[in-house]
């Protein structure tokens, strides 16, 4: 019964797992089994070859268990073989019930004899115990990602607003709903599957996008966190349930009727005037983020790669001698099938090149945009910025994070420098199921930006 017991409990246990697996749809990454088995053997093999190795040390240190319990004269004993050690060694291994019937054949004498038979099979059963409690704790497999070419699509009909092309860009992973209704690129790392911006739905269908998108990633063990999306997607998830915050803000240029003109735009007719005298055109510039304290950004914030993502346009400035001065590049955004907007990007100056070349390149856009029959001109968001004063609970928590960044980014200037253009403002959320997954949210968000800092 002793030993029975325990064995039909754990069979039992075994048995009833294999018989609901299908219930566990949460699965590790491929190579996490694989990596356990072997770590695991190496672990075996080094504490195997450790027991040998001071069974031959010790092997005049032992005394047979039968002799010891006859009451034999000890002196008469004969060492013990690696064998032997070993066999008392597998046996401390074995779940405890088994001591009843299996009894070990020595009785060392000494601190060292005990190692190989009380100590080695304690560090090798740590040592197993750490291997599986690793991998129980290792990230859930991020589900393969669909084609970008079948998001594209979505992004054509739907839009997924300002930002929605940024989807498109390496790095991404896809989501499409299984009939093809909605879709988002998102990052899944961290245990949360953060989207680049607005998921691409068909109007009125914002709660069942949400619904499907959040089943998807509670099948994979990630949290979903909508980032970067705009008012109408904010507040159907809102509705849903979900906590939503305020972390940019957006600056958008109404084309119809846009003219630079009264004193409020004084900077940009000055140097588009300046432009036209010194035969200002535009071309590309790197050297902007050298002077930034963090490395270059990505995610929501383009770069030099992204400017070969097709349907870019890219709008640059150089003078008569072929001197590079800024670059700005601008991303449809679409709505039925067509271009109706154009969101910026890149924006980026030769740092002692000419001063106002980015306002001359706004400028030029925005005027070019207004003479094809474009709708809007967005200048983009500024991460943790807004105009307005935060009433939430977040408010104070998202200050406290804009002052540390502002000395390393400059969001607060940025911001400051598109208001220059007399936009309208319109917020961007955060959107999580919990408010309990914000800060681990928050560390995907970062990561995602600057993956290469610590």
């Amino acid at each position: 019964a002793l030993l029975l017991m325990p064995v039909l409990l754990n069979v039992t246990l075994c048995a009833i797992t294999w018989w609901v697996r299908r219930s566990f749809t949460i699965h590790a990454a491929p190579s996490t089994t694989s990596t356990l088995l072997r770590r695991w053997l190496i672990l075996m093999v080094v504490c195997a070859a450790v027991v040998f190795v001071l069974g031959l040390l010790t092997s005049d240190s032992f005394i047979p268990f039968s002799a010891l319990a006859s009451g034999e004269d000890l002196s008469d004993a004969p060492n013990a073989t690696p064998l032997q050690v070993f066999h008392d060694y597998v046996l401390v291994l074995l779940p405890t019930a088994t001591a009843s019937i299996f009894e070990p054949t020595l009785v060392p004498m000494t601190l060292l004899a005990e190692a190989p038979v009380l100590w080695t099979p304690l560090v090798a059963w740590v040592g197993t115990l750490f291997l599986v409690l690793r991998a129980l704790l290792a990230l859930p497999r991020v589900p393969a990602s669909s084609p970008v070419d079948d998001l594209i699509p979505l992004l054509r009909e739907h839009g997924a607003n300002t930002l929605g092309w940024m989807q498109t860009w390496e790095g991404n992973q896809v989501w499409v709903s299984p009939f093809d209704e909605a879709g988002v690129a998102y990052r899944g790392a961290g245990g949360v599957a953060l989207t680049v911006t607005d998921l691409a739905y068909e109007e009125g269908t914002a709660s069942r996008a949400i619904a499907e998108f959040s089943s998807f990633t509670a099948s994979a063990g990630l949290t979903p966190a909508l980032y970067s999306i705009h008012e109408d997607l904010a507040q159907a998830a809102r509705r849903d349930g979900w906590t939503i915050m305020q972390v940019a803000e957006e600056s958008l240029l109404d084309l119809p009727g846009l003219a630079f003109k009264g004193k409020a735009y004084q900077d940009v007719r000055t140097a588009m005037n300046h432009a036209a005298r010194e035969d200002q055109i535009t071309v590309i510039s790197q050297g902007w983020s050298s002077d930034k304290a963090l490395p270059e950004m990505g995610f929501t914030l383009g770069g030099v790669r992204e400017l070969a993502v097709p349907e870019t346009r890219i709008l640059v400035a150089v003078d008569s001698q072929s001197t590079i001065h800024a670059v700005t590049s601008w991303l449809p955004v679409y709505r039925g099938g067509q271009v109706v907007g154009l969101t910026l990007d890149v924006m980026r100056r030769r740092t002692q090149g000419w001063r106002p070349a980015i306002e001359f390149l706004i400028g030029k856009a925005a005027l070019s945009a207004q003479e094809e029959g474009l709708e809007f001109l967005s200048l983009s968001g500024a991460p943790l910025t807004r105009s307005a004063d935060d009433t939430s609970v977040f408010g104070p928590l998202i200050d406290a994070l804009a002052a540390i960044m502002e000395p390393l980014y400059g969001f607060t200037s940025l911001h400051a420098f598109k208001r220059k253009f007399k936009p309208r403002t319109q917020p961007l959320y955060l959107a999580v199921p919990d408010p309990a997954s914000l800060a681990t949210v928050g560390l995907a968000i970062s990561h995602a930006y600057v993956p290469s800092v610590s």
